[in-house]
């Protein structure tokens, strides 16, 4: 039986790392040297330590000529739980490549490496290509991700998935006029602070919003996968967000978002770059249905995809039963240093404020235009002059008005 060296088991495992075909240049392979009989290969995602390999010699000499076997074992190690921390798998692999026993079968490197670092498997791609062509969808590109071990779809699904629907007339200006209605306590707390508070996108009141299409389409964080959601809520957790409407006085923004008309609705410049129109998606459509359908059938095979298109309007979409609010998102990513904490309520939310100076909230580049005040406002002879005053005063706005609805259903 043939023996290997240390050297030849680190150009098998370089060798298997050069068939990556989805962020390779992701992973590096280095040596780790300890002894004559024991050295360790490890692998690094990102460089943190994903794989181990141990390297030892399994049939060595005591210094009195004795002959011993050595045998291995292959754990994984988790410091934290495994959401949260990457783990460290440990494969021993001996001169003979054997990493262990199974049922009296030797377990070889390539089965291991096979099964801590999978690659693209041509039959499998075949039936990817089969579902899609057998759905009429083309012009997608296939990678097999190695750190997930699923299958990333490359292509515009835009086509699939988004209607166009309706304009609001404002899409050939560069410039937008865009409303947000919010209660009292809320603006009380702009005026008292002299601020603007983005929440994190973690704490929309829908708790899918970051994961729409995911959720819907690819199921991909069912069972073991909740793992990875929980990873994804925390890097979401940095995504702040701030939703506006095109609808001016609107009575079902008033009842929805204005408290019934007791709070107020803020008009807003936005820079048209700075913003983007949310995407209402039907999830009885054709194409939705059609992803959704290859998704599954493959399933069944056991194959995994995750689309990487989602990406691109994953903070940006919603289903079609919220077309009435015609949205308008605007996304900042905050740093760490910058995030403060808040509890609404049982939901943990974090969340920045930025200063508002002369109508203007120069961090994200909006200003404050003019003021709609509820018509439903409580204790209106005393609230309404005053909030006219404090808006002008700490604010600078001066074009303020009363709404014309002053009926809603409760």
């Amino acid at each position: 039986m043939m023996k290997y060296t240390f050297e030849n088991v680190i150009g098998i495992i370089k060798k298997h790392l050069e068939l990556i075909d989805w962020e390779k240049e992701k992973f590096s392979c280095e040596p780790f040297y300890k002894t004559e009989y024991d050295n360790d290969i490890i692998v690094k995602y990102e460089n943190k330590e994903f794989v181990r390999f141990g390297f030892y010699i399994s049939n060595v000499f005591t210094p009195d000529g004795r002959r011993q076997i050595r045998g291995s074992i292959t754990i994984e190690l988790f410091n934290y739980s495994k959401w949260y921390h990457i783990g460290n798998i440990s494969v021993n692999v001996d001169e003979f490549l054997t990493c262990g026993h199974n049922n009296g079968k030797s377990i070889m490197l390539d089965d291991e490496l096979n099964r801590v670092l999978p690659i693209s498997n041509s039959d499998e791609v075949t039936k990817i290509k089969d579902q899609f062509q057998k759905e009429s969808i083309s012009n997608l590109e296939i990678k097999f991700d190695t750190l997930n071990k699923r299958y990333i779809i490359l292509g515009d699904l835009s086509l699939l998935l988004i209607d166009g629907g309706e304009t609001s007339g404002q899409e050939d200006k560069n410039t937008l006029y865009l409303y947000k209605y919010m209660s009292l306590d809320t603006y009380y707390s702009m005026l008292n602070n002299n601020s603007f508070r983005m929440n994190s996108i973690v704490a929309m009141n829908d708790e899918s919003e970051s994961f729409f299409l995911d959720d819907g389409i690819t199921n991909i964080y069912d069972g073991e996968g909740k793992d990875e959601k929980y990873l994804k809520t925390v890097e979401n957790s940095r995504i702040l967000i701030t939703s506006f409407t095109d609808q001016h006085d609107s009575a079902l923004m008033w009842r929805l978002y204005g408290d019934s008309g007791r709070g107020v609705c803020l008009s807003f410049i936005v820079p048209k770059n700075k913003v983007k129109k949310i995407h209402y998606v039907n999830t009885r459509s054709e194409g939705y249905q059609k992803l959704k359908r290859c998704v599954d059938n493959l399933k069944k095979e056991g194959i995994s995809l995750y689309f990487k298109d989602f990406d691109n309007f994953k903070y940006y979409a919603k289903s079609d039963g919220f077309k009435y609010e015609d949205e308008y998102r605007l996304s900042y990513r905050c740093t760490e240093e910058d995030l403060k904490w808040a509890k609404y309520g049982n939901l943990l939310s974090p969340y920045k404020d930025f200063n508002i100076s002369n109508q203007e909230i120069k961090e994200i580049d909006i200003k404050l235009s003019w003021l709609i005040i509820g018509a439903k406002l409580p204790n209106f002879s005393v609230n309404y002059p005053l909030l006219v005053d404090m808006t002008n005063r700490k604010f600078g706005i001066s074009v303020i008005n009363i709404s014309e609805h002053d009926k809603f259903r409760e």
